[in-house]
């Protein structure tokens, strides 16, 4: 990742307030459809829990390409909106997948759309987090809880 950022410092440059890379180590009997997404999900937002330098993330999966002309411009102004968590902690939508990928239509869980901003300032957010956590323990179809 480090390697990646060098090759784009000119980008980089355009963020004021920095790019942070972050890097899950997901497990080779975890790199699947099931688990990867569950243990990217909360590993990025548990290394941003311990930092402070953040007031939004916004995840966007690498295999669902922007459809609107001035989608990050809306983004920034959502997020502008949102000072100190007053109007979300979560924006975005369920999943639009088919229900038959990742076997969805048999599983009990509600699947997120990964593409979502998330305020960190709201400590709601984590607490929820925290009890989704400890409400769904790793399933048949995972090891991963949440």
């Amino acid at each position: 990742m480090e390697e990646v950022a060098a090759d784009i410092e000119t980008a980089l440059s355009c963020f004021t307030g920095g790019v942070k890379f972050l890097q899950a180590k997901v497990a080779p009997e975890h790199d699947n459809y099931q688990d990867a997404p569950c243990l990217v999900f909360t590993d990025m937002l548990k290394q941003l829990r311990a930092s402070s330098i953040y007031d939004h993330v916004f995840q966007m999966e690498t295999d669902v390409p922007p459809v609107k002309k001035h989608w990050l411009d809306a983004l920034l102004f959502e997020t502008g909106l949102n000072y100190g968590c007053k109007r979300f902690w979560q924006m975005g939508s369920m999943a639009h997948c088919q229900m038959l990928q990742g076997e969805l239509d048999t599983r009990y869980d509600v699947h997120i759309n990964g593409n979502s901003i998330w305020c960190l300032g709201d400590p709601g957010l984590f607490d929820y987090l925290d009890r989704v956590r400890a409400f769904f323990p790793a399933a048949d179809h995972s090891a991963i809880s949440g």
